[in-house]
């Protein structure tokens, strides 16, 4: 699927621990894709300090076959955020970023109230916020918030998880027609 997905023109590939697929992208992935990889939060708890996320990067590259992502999450910072170790977990993704283990560094599933977080102690600010976004869940408040403060707003999950609602959504059905692609 990784081979005829890169052969089709797909340039990034998205990966993640809670995907258990790592090793097997690794073997599929090109040297010129462009690699989003993701610290889980399992990686964050209390306790664990910089070791857990630079731990679990280490792990994921090597799963992976690579020395470097081009981009890596903070797959979801609520628990960070709950036990008061976000900045300690951000600036271990500022060390990655720094020793050359990831080009640019970001989170995914942060609300405009974790990003307000971490903006207080970041020395990097995050490229990108990855959440699910479609017509159905546009999340326009946190489009605009992170426009203002120059974090792409990534989305994830564009076919709503299944819900045949937004197959049917007029505004994707024109952005099919106008492109000649199915819904999907």
């Amino acid at each position: 699927a990784l081979a005829s997905m890169l052969s089709q023109g797909f340039a990034a590939v998205d990966t993640a621990p809670t995907y258990k697929n790592e090793t097997a992208v690794g073997q599929g992935l090109s040297p010129a894709a462009y690699l989003i990889a993701k610290v889980p939060r399992a990686a964050t708890g209390a306790g664990q300090g910089s070791s857990g996320v630079r731990d679990a990067l280490c792990k994921s590259l090597q799963r992976l076959g690579r020395r470097k992502a081009d981009l890596v999450l903070l797959h979801w910072p609520d628990k960070a955020c709950e036990d008061g170790s976000l900045a300690a977990v951000w600036a271990a993704l500022e060390e990655a970023r720094e020793a050359g283990e990831a080009g640019e560094i970001g989170v995914c599933n942060a609300t405009a109230a974790v990003l307000r977080e971490l903006l207080k102690t970041c020395r990097v600010r995050p490229a990108v916020n990855q959440v699910e976004r479609h017509p159905l869940l546009p999340q326009w408040e946190l489009l605009d918030y992170c426009a203002v403060r120059g974090i792409v707003l990534q989305a994830h999950t564009p076919l709503g998880q299944g819900d045949r609602r937004l197959l049917a959504h007029p505004a994707v059905a024109r952005a099919a027609a106008a492109s000649g692609l199915s819904p999907a």
